[in-house]
């Protein structure tokens, strides 16, 4: 029976991260899983993992990886 706003002050006190950063580092690992083992398009991954517009999901991958998710599938794929 805990307030969100409690609640996140735990998450950040146990994990040392926000559940926001918690959230995001998953949805960027399984789309690296995804870049690498599959051929789904990067609209279709982006929509998978969580994210409404493909444009966002680029752009915050990017910031994640230092590199786009076309680059990534490139280097990284099977």
């Amino acid at each position: 029976h805990y307030t969100p706003e409690y609640t996140s002050k735990l998450i950040k006190e146990t994990t040392g991260m926000t559940f926001t950063e918690i959230t995001q580092r998953i949805r960027m690992e399984k789309a690296q899983d995804m870049l690498s083992n599959t051929n789904l398009s990067v609209a279709a991954i982006s929509e998978e993992v969580g994210y409404d517009a493909p444009e966002h999901f680029i752009r915050l991958f990017k910031k994640y990886t230092k590199m786009t998710p076309s680059a990534y599938r490139k280097i990284n794929s099977n």
